[in-house]
Formats: C-alpha cells, structure tokens, sequence
C-alpha cells in the first residue's frame, strides 16, 4: 500500500438505510485496495509512450497494486513512472517489440526491466532498486571466483599500450584493443598515469585515457574511440551495463553508441543500432552507468569472413551526418578522459564497482590474441634494440652464402590470421633482419602463417661460417 492512501474508517451518521456511507461498505473498500497493494495486479498498455502510473487517494489506482504487468508493442524503451513513495513491487515486461521497460519515480534512479523478463524491485521514496541483480553480491563479482570475462571489454583500464603510448593516427595505434577513429577532424589518444591515491575512480587504477580532439567543421567529419567485442553473439537478448568514469575540459556532452555487426563476406544482415544516447560530462571525475537491452540475433545473417562483432563506440565529435549514431552531440573540441570502462550483463547501476578487474598477466593475453610482439611492452615497435628479439643461431658450415631461419608460435592463439611485421633489431627497419655475424641487415621472407605462428628465412648477406640472425616481429589480428 503506497503512503499515498490513508484508510477511511467513516460511521454511518446517516442513518441505516444509507449504504454509501455504512461503516460495513467502506471497510469493505479498504481491505479491497489493502488486498490490492499486498498482491494485487495491475495491467498497464503502454500504447508505444511513456506512462505514469494512476496514485490516487482513498480509491482504486495502479501504482497500489503489488504486481504491475506492461503490455502493449514499443518502438523503443519507454519509462514508467511510479509515485515516490517507499514500496516493492514485482514487475513483468510482457510488452512486444524486444524492448525495456524502465522503472522510476520522477526524479530517481531507474531499474531497467527487459522484454519478456520479471524484477523484484523496491522503491525507497526516491530511487528503485531490483532485488534481482548481480549488484548485490560484490564480494562475488569481484572476488578470484567471478567470471573472467564478466566484462566483455578487454583493457577497459587502459594498462596496455603495445603500440605506443601516445598516436594521432587513425586506427589500432596505441591503447591494446582500442580504435581511434577519426575523420576530417584530430584525435591525439594517449595514455595517462593517476596520481597515487586519487580517491576518486575506484579500484587505485594506475592510468587513464585521454583525447585530445580538435574539430574541424564538415558533415563527415568525426572523433571517437571504439571497442569490438568478438562474436555479435555476445549479449544478444540480454540486459547489460556500460559503465565509465569521464571528464572533459569544459561542461561537454559525449555520444554513447552500442551496435550489433553481423561481419562481412556472404550475405550478412545490416548494422543493428543497438543505442545512441549522450551523457552530459563536467570537468571532474565522475560515474556513467548506461543501462542497455541488446536485442535478439534471432532471425538474423553473420558473414563468412568471421569479423562480426558488438561494438561499443565513445563519441566526441561529430558532423551531421553522425548526428544520429552519436546521440546528437554535434561538433566540438576539447579534452576528453577515459577510466575503468566495463560492459558487464545485468543492471550494475547499484553496484559498488562493476569493472571486474583480471590479473595483469590474463588481461596481457586477452590482448595478445589480436596484438602480439616481441619488444617489451613499454617498448614502441620499429625500435633499434635486440632485448627480446627472434634469434637463429648456428655454427659449422663451410664458408659460403648461408640460409637460416626458424618457426616462431605465438604466446596466444590469434583471434584470425595476423598481419605479421618483422624489424631490425639493429636500425628497426621493417622487412629486415639482421645478419649479426657480417653486420647487415638482410632481406628475409615469411611463410606458413596462420593463427598458431608462422615460418621465417633469410640468406647472409656475406660468406661465413655461421648464422646469427636476430629481428623483432609484431602479429596484428585486430578486428
């Protein structure tokens, strides 16, 4: 019973022949609408829009009944609004047309309730809470015996940077798994280091991602970041969360954008726009939680080539023709930073800190499965250095031209077959390796190369008894 309603207990001062006002008659009213908020049903038609749920005083509503049933066909996820008062309520999504039902008073936190799903959810006057999630056992989650890969996103805390540590390019050139995307307008993405002690994004994370982005006015032009997750499969017709800490430079809105691509190759089904929503940023650290129903696969085509993928994609700048895509953030300039990004399934707005974080050496092989190398991992590609490079070495052959090589396997299995780099390991040319023994980089050619590893021979470049030849090699199987 919502604290909206105060029982009538009236006497009868009419006389006995006038039932509208016995004692009898109107009890009777009361334990029907007690009976009703104890558990009764109330079933609401949403009718494709917005409702806001009947509260009245003294009569029959629907905000009173314990249980609430929501039908009707959306177009989108439509809100219910609730009155804001302290009570529970069982909630059942029985819309059509695959999308959530948000439940929430007038100002409050909501609880997102996906289509064809129930919640236990409890209103404390101002926000709602479901009883059903996995943001109530923390000590679970982010426990040694949660699931590893509760978070869809690989280096959403920005500790690998295999590439470099800083790249204004256009694609995979810094942060491991991360895509700067970038047209018409400049996006220098780079990786920072927290302060000691911070106290302000959880978890004590040693860096952060920032953007720096300059905009230059046109209809194509753009700036973001993006993630593809592997397998569209991911999530599909589940409830998820995205959550981030951010700031900017200046009070800016930023575009969150979730899509579903089904890959190439084959006749695969179109991009499925899964959310396109901004949130506003200020110039402190501070959490977004985004609450997301990925719809069903069902029905639909995924290419042949393998590159189908969910796509998480941070907004910065955007023409008009993005307009739509970006949450409608338009163009702007500005620093723009990142920290402790996570996509975890169910709502985790309650949770103290959903990020899930893994052991530093697994997130290091999350990555290595589409970026491999063989320099340090503080160490940029194309460097002149022999630390941790590819030798052969073999002695005993009479003096003459002499061809060498060997086979190299990867740490981790590739996500497809890479893109592989070879450098010297005395001027970091790439395609070359380096003959030691006669002090000269040599030609080399690379064979054999699949998911597991691949093959690799050069010739000396002069007549010796010996082969020593050394490089670095790098293997790109991005999405």
């Amino acid at each position: 019973m919502t604290s909206t309603y105060t029982p009538s207990l009236r006497f009868d001062l009419q006389g006995a022949g006038d039932n509208t006002l016995t004692w009898g008659a109107v009890a009777n009213g009361d334990f029907t609408m007690i009976d009703s908020a104890i558990a009764g049903l109330s079933s609401i038609a949403m009718g494709d829009t917005n409702v806001t749920l009947s509260a009245n005083n003294g009569s029959a509503d629907q905000a009173r009944a314990a249980m609430l049933r929501f039908t009707g066909t959306n177009t989108a996820i439509r809100t219910a609004t609730i009155p804001a008062v302290s009570k529970a309520y069982v909630v059942q999504n029985q819309t059509a047309g695959n999308f959530a039902v948000l439940v929430k008073t007038s100002s409050g936190a909501s609880v997102s309730v996906p289509n064809g799903t129930s919640r236990t959810i409890f209103c404390d006057g101002t926000d709602c809470y479901s009883c059903d999630d996995a943001g109530y056992l923390n000590l679970i989650n982010g426990a040694p015996f949660s699931n590893n890969m509760r978070n869809k996103l690989i280096n959403g805390g920005f500790d690998f940077a295999q590439r470099s540590l800083t790249s204004a390019s256009r694609g995979y050139w810094t942060l491991d798994r991360w895509y700067n995307n970038i047209t018409g307008s400049t996006c220098t993405f780079s990786r920072q280091a927290f302060s000691l002690g911070q106290g302000v994004v959880p978890g004590e994370p040693e860096f952060y991602a920032r953007c720096v982005v300059g905009s230059v006015a046109g209809a194509n032009n753009l700036a973001y970041i993006s993630q593809s997750i592997e397998d569209v499969r991911t999530l599909s017709g589940r409830r998820c969360t995205l959550t981030f800490y951010a700031k900017a430079d200046a009070a800016k809105n930023i575009g969150i954008e979730l899509y579903q691509d089904f890959g190439g190759g084959g006749s695969p089904s179109s991009i499925v726009e899964v959310i396109n929503t901004s949130v506003a940023l200020t110039t402190s650290w501070k959490r977004y939680d985004v609450p997301i129903t990925v719809p069903s696969i069902a029905g639909k085509t995924i290419g042949t080539n393998g590159f189908d993928a969910l796509v998480v994609a941070l907004w910065m700048d955007a023409g008009s023709n993005s307009n739509t895509i970006s949450g409608g953030i338009g163009q702007q300039s500005g620093t723009f930073e990142w920290a402790r990004i996570s996509l975890v399934e169910g709502d985790a707005t309650k949770e103290f800190d959903p990020f899930s974080p893994r052991g530093t050496q697994q997130e290091l092989a999350f990555c290595m499965r589409y970026y491999e190398k063989t320099y340090n991992p503080d160490v940029a590609v194309a460097t002149a250095t022999s630390i941790g490079a590819w030798i052969h070495y073999q002695t005993g052959f009479t003096s003459a031209v002499l061809t060498g090589g060997g086979t190299v396997r990867y740490s981790v299995a590739k996500f497809c077959q890479p893109s592989v780099t070879v450098y010297s390991t005395t001027s970091g040319t790439t395609g070359k390796m380096r003959d030691a023994a006669a002090g000269a980089d040599v030609n080399l050619s690379i064979i054999n190369n699949g998911w597991n590893g691949f093959s690799m021979y050069a010739a000396t470049s002069v007549a010796s008894t010996q082969i020593n030849l050394q490089c670095h090699w790098s293997a790109d199987a991005e999405i």
